[in-house]
This record gives C-alpha cells, structure tokens and sequence, in this order.
C-alpha cells in the first residue's frame, strides 16, 4: 500500500527539497506510523523529498489508515510488466 500523508505545516509547497522539507515529511510519517501502533504493518520504502511511504499492513492496520485523517490518499502497490520497446521497422 503506497499512502500519501498530510504535514502539520506544509514546508515543502514553498522549499520543496530543502533540509526542513525533508524533516516536516519524516515528523508526518513518523506521526503516521505512531497511529498504527499496536496493529501489524511493515514499512518497505519511505520517500525522503514526497509525503508517501509504502507499507505491507495487516486488515486493522487498514482500517485505521482509512480513518485516519492524517491520510490524504492510499494506492495498492502492485507489480507490473515492464512496458516492451517496439522496434521500427
């Protein structure tokens, strides 16, 4: 599951990149994962310079993403086929 997280202040609209960016998306993920405490999940990939992180969570941890106001938005994190080049003829 990829989930989009709100900031408390939202530093990156106006320095994304920057080092208090950077730190306003840790503070929410960590803000994020806090509210899962007690349920079973695992972080696979957090994003340093974005508001995402992706997990593997357990059935009560996606209920509790689906109510937290804290998530703006949740993907599923699925695999594809890398797309085929087609040579000109």
């Amino acid at each position: 599951m990829i989930v989009q997280f709100r900031l408390d202040a939202d530093l990156c609209a106006t320095a994304p990149g920057t080092e208090q960016c950077q730190h306003s998306i840790a503070r929410g993920r960590e803000a994020l994962l806090q509210e899962l405490g007690g349920t079973s999940y695992q972080v696979t990939r957090v994003y340093d310079t974005i508001p995402f992180v992706a997990l593997e969570v357990s059935p009560e941890a996606l209920r509790l993403l689906e109510g937290s106001e804290r998530v703006i938005g949740m993907t599923l994190d699925t695999l594809h086929a890398p797309q085929s080049m087609s040579r000109p003829g």
